[in-house]
């Protein structure tokens, strides 16, 4: 039984990081019908699509979007700090990541109003200037997020501490980051109020938090040994209907409606509940694969059901090609390994989550 949940909390993040890494190469491909060209003429794809698609960023071969690169820093700190959850240590190293000395800092970004792009001059209809034009797409290099953008802001131009280093931020970014805390936590009292934490380092709204409870009620499920998504979204609905439930947020209700709405259209709907749509495809690969197909933020939805399906059955479902496809892949499987082997120590510890206040 314990190899089994431990297998199951290793699914859950590599299923999600390795998703995501899949699903770089067609982020934010907005028209579906020439992504589902691209896909036909493509040399590999839908997962790490060769030529990519992404027409607004170039990151590295099997390289990971700002969600994955959020999510592997927390696994890092996770890891580092013995399973305490450090907001300082976290925060810091995403600045690291995110900052002045890191790969996003392209040419483009703009030293006098950092860490934002240069404004393109544009005439009096509102076209850009192509002659005076400061920077254009797709980026040469990885694409920081909104959230990231105002945390580092907020953090390394105004020293602000947490929360208030961050962002007022409702996107889908805290979603993507819970399966460490999951793979850690699950099964714990500690594992909402630590994914309340972590979220708020980088979007400190309630909306960005009950969102990313939500998604981690689900995938706890999953890791405690619920066998499908479809239950493990039932049984979360039922948490959130219960007036004895822990963590009890505001927007529980709004919470539960949008983890009910698994099949059907993404578009008309904020983004942040575009990501907590879970189509209910029968393994990993196949999940994975039809949340790149259905274009838009395929990053963040192929987190999402990767960490999922990832968590469904052992961690041998996730193809051994997409991790080696990945390029931090055998990183992160050892990061996983040693973040699920902690899980014995935290259950003991009383202090999991420090430096909150």
């Amino acid at each position: 039984m314990a190899a089994a949940l431990a297998s199951r909390a290793r699914g859950a993040v590599v299923g999600g990081l390795v998703a995501d890494a899949a699903a770089v190469p067609c982020h934010w491909c907005y028209d579906t019908t020439k992504l589902a060209e691209h896909l036909k003429t493509a040399r590999r794809g839908p997962a790490f699509c060769d030529p990519p698609g992404n027409v607004f960023y170039t990151p590295p071969s099997g390289g990971f979007s700002c969600y994955g690169d959020q999510t592997m820093t927390l696994l890092e700190s996770l890891v580092a700090c013995e399973g305490k959850l450090d907001v300082e240590d976290y925060a810091t190293r995403l600045e690291s990541k995110f900052g002045k000395a890191s790969a996003y800092e392209v040419e483009a970004v703009d030293p006098e109003n950092w860490p934002e792009l240069k404004t393109n001059p544009t005439d009096a209809d509102g076209n850009v200037i192509e002659a005076e034009r400061k920077w254009s797409m797709p980026l040469p290099g990885p694409w920081r997020h909104g959230s990231i953008k105002k945390f580092l802001k907020q953090r390394v131009v105004e020293k602000k501490q947490f929360p208030e280093c961050g962002a007022s931020d409702e996107q889908v970014d805290g979603c993507c980051k819970v399966a460490p805390l999951v793979a850690l936590l699950a099964g714990s009292q500690q594992l909402l109020p630590s994914v309340d934490t972590a979220v708020r380092v980088t979007q400190n709204t309630d909306k960005a938090s009950a969102f990313a409870c939500g998604f981690a009620r689900v995938l706890e499920k999953l890791v405690l040994g619920t066998p499908t998504v479809s239950e493990a979204i039932s049984a979360a609905q039922a948490d959130l209907a219960n007036p004895e439930r822990a963590f009890k947020t505001a927007l529980d209700d709004d919470v539960a409606a949008n983890l009910g709405r698994v099949v059907g259209e993404f578009s008309g709907m904020p983004h942040i509940e575009v990501g907590m749509k879970l189509k209910p495809e029968p393994d990993y690969k196949q999940a994975v694969e039809e949340s790149i197909r259905t274009g838009g933020c395929t990053a963040s939805r192929a987190t999402l059901a990767g960490a999922c399906y990832g968590s469904i059955g052992t961690d041998l479902m996730i193809p051994e090609e997409w991790i080696a496809n990945t390029s931090e892949g055998a990183r992160l499987k050892d990061l996983v390994a040693k973040l699920v082997d902690l899980r014995e120590k935290v259950a003991t510890d009383s202090t999991v989550c420090c430096g909150a206040m």
